[in-house]
């Protein structure tokens, strides 16, 4: 009967991993892209973007697609910034928009440099 008033112990996670986060690494041959990767956002339903070279890597937990920034896929994604309304803007080497889904859903890029006067010059 002393059996069943005695506490049971047990441990969830091993001394050595109490308090750690949860981290997975990822090597360029899972998402078939090059290794660099310059910026990172993550959208308001929690799908996570990376800027790398030649495209914005998408990656929703499971799966990892490539989104070619503008027209050009020999550009290089350095930077991203959402707004307070969720809208991911990018900035690439010779090109700047923001990420959109086209009539199946799919995220693509618009690109904002027809917007930018022809006498500003190359950015």
């Amino acid at each position: 009967m002393l059996i069943f008033l005695r506490p049971l112990q047990s441990n969830s996670q091993s001394q050595s991993e109490k308090g750690l986060p949860f981290i997975t690494n990822y090597s360029a041959k899972t998402y078939k892209a090059l290794p660099q990767t310059w910026c990172v956002q993550e959208d308001n339903r929690g799908i996570m973007y990376f800027g790398i070279q030649n495209y914005i890597l998408e990656y929703d937990g499971i799966k990892w697609r490539k989104i070619i920034a503008g027209n050009n896929t020999s550009t290089v994604v350095r930077s991203m910034a959402k707004n307070k309304d969720g809208v991911i803007y990018y900035g690439a080497y010779s090109d700047l928009g923001y990420l959109d889904k086209d009539s199946l859903g799919q995220t693509i890029t618009r690109s904002l440099l027809n917007l930018i006067p022809a006498d500003t010059g190359i950015f």
